[in-house]
């Protein structure tokens, strides 16, 4: 069995993109960092699965683990999170209530899911697992990739009442899609959820439930 860093970039290959994460070291930062995170869901080599969050690098090198799925979280400041995002931190101000004073800001990078092991509750449970201790130091805010696979709409939809944006066509001309096929330009939209703690959230559900706040 290879290496958990090596099966790692072979499942964001396969369902985000191929020039996405290429490099196995690309995770370490994600373990090494006390605001960074890094939660795999693997099966051991006695047959046991579920979602474990990695705290010891030596556990990227393993080769007793079979990963069926990962989630990236951590905080990031103003730049950092500016080079995640194919959309200019500016712009996200403009069109949200996040405020450059938010900074930094908790973040759900990345989530993905072997295909062959999609709707068997693993990327629900990953999600829950990562996203929790985001919310926990708020601002929180999560990127979905609208996608038509039943798992990806269920997170959508779970998260309606605190979409703050929608960006058209975000991947762009550098991005080899999956979706859309690594020959074609990407067309997908992406949805930006946010979670304030703060007076900002009544105003954004019931923005989202098409109503005001007095």
């Amino acid at each position: 069995m290879s290496r958990t860093d090596s099966q790692l970039v072979s499942l964001s290959t396969e369902t985000t993109s191929p020039t996405y994460i290429t490099d196995p070291d690309a995770f370490r930062p994600y373990v090494e960092a006390a605001d960074k995170h890094l939660f795999v869901h693997r099966e051991r080599a006695d047959g046991v699965p579920g979602v474990v969050e990695v705290t010891d690098v030596a556990d990227l090198e393993r080769t007793d683990w079979t990963v069926n799925g990962f989630a990236i979280t951590g905080r990031f400041d103003r730049e950092a999170f500016d080079d995640e995002l194919s959309v200019a931190v500016d712009e996200v101000l403009a069109r949200t209530p996040l405020r450059a004073a938010d900074f930094p800001v908790s973040f759900f990078k990345v989530i993905a899911v072997d295909p062959s092991m999609r709707s068997r509750g693993i990327g629900t449970e990953l999600g829950a697992k990562a996203v929790a201790p985001l919310f926990a130091d708020p601002p929180a805010l999560v990127v979905a990739w609208v996608r038509e696979n039943p798992a990806n709409r269920r997170l959508v939809d779970q998260y309606a009442n605190s979409r703050v944006a929608t960006f058209e066509g975000y991947f762009g001309e550098e991005w080899d899609c999956p979706e859309c096929g690594f020959d074609a330009e990407c067309t997908c939209d992406v949805e930006l959820y946010a979670y304030f703690g703060d007076e900002r959230d009544q105003a954004v559900y019931a923005a989202n439930a098409g109503a005001t706040v007095e």
